[in-house]
């Protein structure tokens, strides 16, 4: 999923997940763009305390998509921005 502040998407800023049988692999990348590195970004698959959450601070961008995660439980996954 690709997300940005302007219309354009010039430099967009991604969710990025894939699910196969109950397995869920997930993480955050800003490889393209970070338009929200002023804002803190966190990420969970299934109920929180179910699978490994992804969470950056107000601007930080040290390694994100490097920091991917993954989970044997699966569930819908939930992208917050703040």
């Amino acid at each position: 999923m690709k997300i940005d502040n302007n219309a354009a998407m010039s430099h967009p800023y991604e969710v990025e997940y894939s699910c196969k049988d109950s397995r869920t692999w997930y993480d955050l990348s800003s490889l393209d763009g970070s338009p929200f590195v002023t804002n803190r970004r966190f990420v969970q698959v299934g109920d929180a305390g179910q699978c490994p959450t992804i969470f950056w601070t107000y601007n930080d961008q040290s390694c994100e998509w490097p920091v991917q995660k993954d989970c044997h439980n699966g569930g819908p996954l939930s992208f917050y921005l703040c």
